[in-house]
């Protein structure tokens, strides 16, 4: 099911994404909450994964290393 999309680099994400799915809640954001730095640099460094992952797939060529 189609949520939302922007095909340019001005938006939250800075880069061009379609939404399919959405999880409700709040924006992270660590000054609302006081988080142990662990745990801060925990999430923050799984965010990073997952920003890589989606960068790394909608890199051109990079479904036909999956096909080949």
């Amino acid at each position: 099911k189609y949520c939302r999309s922007s095909l340019t680099f001005k938006n939250l994400v800075r880069f061009p994404f379609i939404a399919l799915s959405w999880i409700k809640g709040l924006p992270f954001s660590s000054s609302t909450t006081k988080l142990l730095r662990p745990v801060r640099d925990k999430v923050l460094g799984q965010v990073a994964e997952i920003q890589m992952a989606l960068i790394e797939c909608s890199k051109e060529n990079s479904m036909l290393e999956h096909l080949a």
